[in-house]
């Protein structure tokens, strides 16, 4: 059946394919999952938050609006005629040609209002926490020019609790998103 040369390399592989097996059974036992840059978490600005900010923390329920009825309530046309809001002629160039200059953005495309309300407040408060003044909020424009995010915005921003924090908001430009995005200045919060 087997020469001599034949049996001693059956003998062999045998061997060979046994103690492979035993080795990968054990590579097999202490091995750990790889991590690849999935995931891998990338820590942004925001999400490290600054510790001992003198400003009152406020939870979600705290500033949710009571009535969510959607007003007609519009974001500030900026014009050196008409300006109430004490922003300088500098930062209105700026709002209106679209150089305002962005720290950071929330995009809230493809959220129900409930949680894009929910996630706007914590993006808010993380801002606050964070001294980040310069944001730009993305809501889309809906169906029609009509989207609920897009008008409950305002509402939100109107809200007592967090007006005070807000120092003006306004449309973005078509560069960042036109009437589907916000451009929203918030207060210095070193003052509170």
């Amino acid at each position: 059946m087997f020469s001599r040369t034949n049996l001693s390399v059956y003998l062999i592989d045998k061997v060979d394919k046994q103690s492979d097996l035993e080795l990968w059974n054990h590579v097999k036992k202490s091995a750990k999952k790889i991590i690849t840059h999935k995931n891998l978490t990338k820590k942004t600005k925001v999400d490290n938050l600054k510790k001992n900010v003198n400003i009152e923390k406020y939870t979600f329920t705290d500033i949710k609006t009571e009535n969510n009825n959607l007003t007609d309530k519009k974001p500030i046309n900026f014009t050196a005629e008409n300006n109430k809001s004490g922003l300088s002629k500098r930062n209105i160039k700026e709002l209106r040609s679209g150089k305002f200059q962005i720290e950071t953005s929330l995009d809230l495309h493809g959220y129900r209002v409930i949680e894009a309300e929910k996630v706007f407040f914590s993006f808010l408060l993380r801002c606050l926490n964070l001294n980040i003044r310069n944001i730009l909020i993305i809501t889309g424009k809906g169906n029609d020019c009509n989207g609920k995010i897009k008008q409950s915005l305002p509402i939100w921003l109107n809200n007592p609790k967090v007006s005070q924090f807000v120092y003006v908001y306004s449309f973005a430009s078509k560069r960042d998103g036109g009437e589907g995005a916000y451009y929203i200045r918030l207060r210095n919060t070193k003052n509170f």
